[in-house]
């Protein structure tokens, strides 16, 4: 109990709290995406490049993108469109 009292205190005021938290901010300008920009690509159409699993791969506007159907298998190289993003999760259907 009071050693882990005293480990978290450190961890969190002291000099250890630099190492283990990160203080700079990960923006698009160095390159560091979020999931609001995925929105992006719903409505967007795009063709397989692996057969859908329903999960694989899909290129929409020349951006590769891990995608998932809604079940059902869908080929390589066949048109699909984005319905809707949840988080990081890409969800495409058949044309």
């Amino acid at each position: 109990g009071v050693a882990l009292t005293l480990v978290l205190h450190s961890a969190s005021k002291g000099r250890l709290s630099k190492t283990l938290i990160l203080s700079d901010s990960l923006n698009k300008e160095e390159g560091f995406s979020g999931t609001e920009d995925l929105e992006y690509f719903v409505g967007r159409e795009g063709k397989t490049l692996t057969v859908l699993r329903p999960a694989g791969t899909a290129e929409f506007d020349g951006v590769k993108l891990d995608v998932v159907s809604e079940g059902e298998f869908i080929p390589k190289n066949t048109r699909v469109k984005v319905k809707k993003v949840t988080g990081r999760r890409i969800v495409v259907t058949k044309i």
